[in-house]
């Protein structure tokens, strides 16, 4: 082998090498953001359900049932 493929070969082996490197950790990071993600999500649906709960559950507190109003004379 020449001492041009030589350089050539290597040269190509780093780049392959920096962009499955980067390709890897991009994966990864997308992985870890998508992790995150589900966590927010899962909190936030849990906090959904708490108000769902609290709205049903205290709804007698905050708003009265409305009630007809019955004829004072009778």
């Amino acid at each position: 082998m020449d001492e041009g493929a030589v350089q050539s070969c290597t040269k190509f082996n780093k780049q392959a090498l920096s962009t499955g490197l980067s390709l890897r950790t991009k994966k990864e990071k997308t992985a870890s953001q998508n992790n995150e993600n589900e966590n927010m999500n899962e909190t936030h649906t849990h906090r959904v359900k708490m108000k769902d709960w609290v709205r049903k559950n205290h709804a007698e507190v905050r708003i009265p049932p409305h009630r007809p109003q019955r004829p004072t004379h009778l």
